[in-house]
């Protein structure tokens, strides 16, 4: 081919990306101009812009020009105005540019490549999952030894392998809740450049007599599938059995030494990573950093972190705390020592740390997006920066006015600080609960870490007697959150804390009850919110108290 031909297939090519991102965008803005919950949302705010924050960080700033926009909208009672607002902000910016990418790398896979055959959001999405499946399941299948995986061990009942790549530790890891296992939102790359993992495979029953005398099995079927995490720093080892229970370094030392010998042998003695490995993880991570010559991270820059529970939270970089003597360090080293601080924009409360390599990982994934810093009120400058609940809500409530001021002095008024302890200190409601997390888990996935409004929702619809709490929780930062009270023993337990956290790795300091609900109360505001749990995220309850 020809030079002015090759030329001319280059324009020809970004002429077609350039028109499929045009039909992409409007067909976004037609979708979203008819959601029907959006709609509902706008005409429950009756004219409060903040609490279609939910939309954008903008309409929580008074001096925006959204906010002040959507004010003027408000007042004409021009709510498809508001709606075409709404819809030309999401489909627009970074999201839409991820969104499109997406579905320009699957369409192909898809049903049909013609985007306006797509009638809404979901139908996109479900053809999306199925398009990623059939590519992912592929990728697993072409999966090879030496590339994705090292077979180091093997023999009639075992299997002991060491994934490479996030492909290898998928198939690797097939029918277990690991994150290094996940398709998506996979933890497998910041393990593998700090450490070494090898999965240990059992092909039958065998191992269950092998293991018998593990001091420390909770359910033996579950070490049949066993990763074991080596730090190679510190050079201390954790593992997780198959649903993802962990067990720390003096454990695992203990239960690598009921494999057989040769086996414990070859752990003990993998060098998956040997010096020319490391420095090309070294050059491939510093290369993963360019997007910082457009998007430096320095104190005073805003990111925008995208949450499905919490919306778009806006936080600040307040810190940047760089590693001592780092002459003495190599490139990895500094980059995983170099740690950001970052503060909630709006409250100024500490929201949580992270490595530069966490960092980068998280914007290459789309869960955080470096944006502008909006304009706020001086006065939202000076809110306390003392950490707790009371101190975060009384500080929201200084700053706001009219019904969302009253909204939060509410939540003050009714805020009571509870003690919360395991359920398991109680055996018949031990009993009860273990016997119903069974059952709901024989159905799919059931008390996950982000599922605490449905976990104690659906605690208080079935296990007798047992009420719904909400209210907040303190974290890394003050976090809405459910959980659950047995009135008649006075206990209040959280099964996520307990069950998806785990006993060794307690996740929240201090429980704050907002409301209670015994199962009618569940029922009466889950007819009227809509909502299965998370009333206090419901602009239809909040509605209903202020």
């Amino acid at each position: 081919m020809n030079l002015k031909k090759i030329i001319k297939s280059e324009l020809l090519f970004e002429s077609l990306e350039d028109r499929l991102k045009s039909a992409y965008v409007k067909w976004c803005k037609k979708t979203k101009s008819k959601g029907q919950q959006t709609i509902d949302n706008i005409y429950d705010a009756d004219g409060y812009v903040e609490e279609l924050a939910v939309y954008s960080s903008d309409f929580s700033d008074p001096n925006s020009k959204m906010y002040q926009k959507a004010e003027e909208l408000y007042a004409k009672e021009d709510y498809k105005g508001i709606l075409k607002m709404i819809a030309d902000h999401q489909c627009t910016g970074v999201y839409i540019d991820r969104k499109f990418k997406e579905w320009l790398s699957y369409r192909n896979l898809m049903k049909s490549s013609d985007i306006f055959q797509y009638k809404s959001e979901d139908e996109l999405e479900v053809e999306l999952r199925d398009a990623k499946e059939k590519s992912f399941t592929k990728k697993l299948k072409k999966a090879s030894a030496g590339e994705d995986f090292d077979k180091i061990w093997e023999n009639d009942d075992m299997l002991i392998v060491v994934p490479k790549s996030h492909v290898g530790a998928c198939k690797f890891g097939q029918g277990t809740r690991w994150c290094t296992a996940s398709k998506n939102n996979n933890y497998f790359d910041s393990y593998y450049k700090s450490g070494i993992l090898y999965r240990i495979l059992q092909k039958n029953d065998n191992y269950k007599k092998l293991l018998s005398d593990f001091a420390y099995i909770r359910d033996i079927d579950n070490l049949s599938k066993v990763s074991v995490n080596l730090n190679r720093k510190n050079g201390s080892m954790s593992m997780v059995d198959k649903t993802d229970n962990a067990y720390r370094h003096e454990r695992t030392e203990e239960f690598l030494h009921y494999l057989p010998k040769e086996a414990y042998k070859t752990i003990k003695n993998y060098q998956s990573l040997n010096e020319q490995n490391l420095k090309k993880i070294i050059r491939e991570e510093i290369n993963d950093f360019s997007w910082m010559d457009s998007n430096p991270i320095e104190v005073g820059k805003c990111l925008t972190l995208k949450s499905n529970s919490h919306g778009d939270i806006l936080v600040k970089v307040s810190e940047i705390k760089t590693p001592k003597n780092t002459d003495k360090l190599n490139d990895l080293t500094i980059l995983n020592k170099t740690r950001v601080y970052f503060d909630i924009f709006h409250t100024g409360y500490p929201a949580m740390s992270l490595t530069y390599s966490e960092v980068e990982n998280y914007i290459s994934s789309g869960v955080i997006i470096p944006c502008d810093c909006p304009t706020v009120k001086e006065s939202k400058n000076k809110l306390i920066k003392e950490s707790g609940v009371e101190n975060y809500l009384q500080s929201i409530a200084g700053v706001t006015s009219g019904n969302q001021k009253k909204y939060y002095q509410w939540i003050l008024d009714n805020l009571e600080k509870v003690p919360v302890v395991s359920y398991r200190s109680n055996e018949e409601l031990k009993d009860k609960v273990d016997r119903f997390v069974k059952k709901m888990r024989r159905f799919g996935d059931f008390c996950e870490k982000k599922g605490c409004f449905d976990t104690a929702y659906n605690t208080a619809m079935y296990v007798p007697g047992v009420h719904y709490i909400e209210g907040y929780v303190q974290s890394m930062i003050p976090l809405v959150h459910a959980w659950n009270y047995l009135p008649e023993e006075g206990i209040y337990f959280d099964l996520i804390n307990d069950i998806a956290w785990g006993e060794e790795d307690s996740h929240f300091n201090e429980y704050y009850k907002v409301i209670d609900l015994d199962k009618s109360g569940v029922l009466k505001w889950s007819s009227k919110t809509g909502y299965g749990g998370g009333f206090l995220e419901s602009p239809k309850f909040i509605n209903s108290i202020i």
